[in-house]
């Protein structure tokens, strides 16, 4: 979603009920807090380093408060919330095949495609490496396939 379409949201209070239009954005208010938009729902990162184990950086993240303080809040309060991503969640492929997952919460979430790895910000330097049998015994939960 472009970033002004989203402040124009803010700015109109959220005329939005269907929140997975948001998916795969990076959102902040005025506090620290950075929340993963996911299934329709903001999910809390919880660390800095858990954030830095899967995305690239702040230059990704959108900071309405800085233009919109005041809606940022009335807007954040109405998108549901969803699981807090775990401390230390982050990025793993088997060692021989291209599929990327990000493990949280002791599921493993399939990113579908490059596309989509680059539209949430994902960070490609951070993939983990792991044996077959080790990526296998992690169980699945819903697949990341927000495109941009």
């Amino acid at each position: 979603m472009e970033r002004r379409l989203l402040e124009g949201l803010v700015e109109n209070e959220g005329f939005l009920q269907e929140f997975s239009i948001l998916n795969g954005l990076l959102l902040k208010g005025k506090d620290p807090a950075i929340y993963f938009m996911m299934e329709g729902k903001k999910c809390l990162i919880p660390n800095w380093e858990t954030f830095t184990n899967l995305f690239v950086g702040m230059d990704h993240v959108v900071n309405l408060s800085d233009n919109h303080p005041n809606m940022w809040e009335k807007f954040i309060e109405k998108i549901p919330n969803g699981e807090v991503i775990s401390d230390g969640a982050i990025l793993i492929k088997k060692k021989n095949q291209d599929a990327v997952y990000m493990l949280t919460n002791l599921q493993k979430h399939w990113i579908t495609s490059p596309s989509v790895f680059n539209a949430c910000s994902f960070n490609w330097d951070k993939i983990e490496k792991y044996p077959d049998i080790i990526i296998d015994s992690i169980p699945s939960g819903f697949n990341i396939n927000y495109e941009p």
